[in-house]
């Protein structure tokens, strides 16, 4: 037997199974669009409590044998309130739901109303660990991998859509019941005062989704440049504005009642357009004004005819279309 051989290769295992144990941990880093709770694994002894954030592009290493990554959109999002019929270049629906919210008028008139939000995760680390998670775990609105932060339309998991469909359109609501019975029908009939649903839904929506949630803090926030971390992330402070609205459309929730003022709104802009356009004839032509007119509208009902006219201008207009 060959002891320093057998000596040889005991240290090699030796020194392998040394290696092994030294080894760095496996680092995880967020995509650009997402951020990373860490968590117990529930295995080999490990709780399931969440344990701390990491922020997109930041490295940060785990034990895979106690720990897991659970990722979540941490970029600008949105959530459109549209009425189904606009969609993306690939086909889609565009939109998160497809139902107008209800409110009143303070004419007591019932009005559906169409609205885009746009805000992004708060991202201060406290509220993060203490008030998104257990929002974000009572849906399971986690992704096992970094990419749903970013794609097409509704490219977020299921439970994350959840998680907004059963609550952003309540609080939306809330508002809009409280803003909309102070205004008249001119919200409907005319688009009157959008801007400030607008406004007032910027300021009470995030109230309005506290109450909701039983949170103390904000989980959602403006995005853009209203929301940004002063300082490191998950270190610094960071600032958390108003989330922003637009609205895209107020209807009446009897079509009928929608469809009368369409009508009423479009004669009443078309004998504006006249107006204005008999203004300029005055204005170029004086008293020749209306002949002038007629000749123009000979000349369009020729175009929109889509045939050849020959007009000839003197005592009178004569116009003689040529065959097609």
């Amino acid at each position: 037997m060959n002891l320093k051989r057998i000596a040889a290769t005991a240290a090699v295992v030796v020194g392998l199974g040394m290696a092994a144990a030294c080894s760095s941990p496996p680092a995880i880093t967020p995509t650009s669009a997402s951020c990373g709770f860490v968590v117990g694994s529930g295995t080999n002894g490990a709780d399931q409590a969440v344990q701390g954030v990491v922020y997109p592009g930041q490295k940060l290493s785990i034990d895979t044998r106690i720990q897991v990554v659970k990722y979540v959109p941490c970029n600008q999002r949105n959530y459109l309130v549209t009425d189904g019929t606009r969609k993306n270049a690939n086909d889609q629906v565009i939109g998160d739901t497809f139902t107008g919210i209800e409110a009143f008028t303070k004419d007591g008139t019932k009005v559906l109303v169409y609205v885009g939000m746009y805000w992004t995760p708060n991202q201060d680390r406290d509220v993060m660990l203490k008030s998104f998670f257990p929002l974000c775990d009572k849906y399971q609105c986690f992704s096992s991998a970094s990419q749903d932060g970013r794609g097409d339309v509704n490219s977020s998991s299921k439970g994350w859509n959840a998680m907004l469909g059963e609550n952003v359109p309540f609080a939306i609501g809330s508002v809009l019941r409280t803003s909309l019975k102070e205004m008249d029908d001119s919200v409907w009939k005319t688009g009157a005062n959008w801007s400030t649903i607008n406004a007032s839904l910027a300021d009470g929506f995030q109230p309005a989704f506290r109450k909701m949630i039983g949170a103390s803090s904000d989980v959602m926030c403006g995005n853009g440049e209203t929301s940004y971390w002063t300082g490191t992330p998950g270190q610094g402070s960071y600032t958390c504005g108003k989330v922003r609205f637009e609205v895209t459309n107020v209807i009446n929730a009897d079509p009928n009642q929608q469809k009368l003022a369409n009508e009423e709104n479009a004669q009443k802009l078309a004998e504006a357009a006249n107006a204005a356009r008999k203004r300029a004839a005055l204005a170029a032509y004086g008293t020749q004004a209306d002949y002038w007119l007629g000749v123009q509208d000979s000349i369009q009902k020729c175009h929109d005819a889509g045939v050849n006219c020959t007009v000839v201008v003197g005592n009178g207009v004569s116009v003689n279309p040529a065959a097609k």
